[in-house]
């Protein structure tokens, strides 16, 4: 095994828990291609399905309503609308608005 191939190894085992002998094993079967072994062990794949997105900025505004979207409904499953409380509230608003 040469210099470099050895610095392969070294690298793949640092970031996965393969054993030297499944490195080996796994660079023949991927023809010394080392980014295909940690991409299979990471379980990333190489089709990307990008969608209807135009731009950088649209993925990104994707992204961050998708993450608020699941917030607000992981919050909403923990603490459900009280309707009396709400009632109360509507109540109290009628209540202010008819004194202006």
């Amino acid at each position: 095994m040469s210099r470099s191939e050895e610095d392969i190894v070294a690298m793949v085992q640092r970031q996965t828990t393969y054993t030297e002998d499944e490195i080996i094993c796994k660079l023949r079967e991927n023809n010394g291609d080392y980014l295909k072994i940690l991409k299979e062990y990471m379980n990333i794949s190489d089709n990307l399905t990008v969608g209807n997105v135009k731009s950088a900025s649209q993925e990104r505004y994707k992204q961050m309503r998708q993450s608020l979207d699941a917030g607000m409904q992981e919050y909403r499953n923990k603490n459900p609308i009280d309707q009396n409380q709400l009632a109360e509230n509507l109540e109290e608003s009628d209540f202010r608005e008819s004194k202006k």
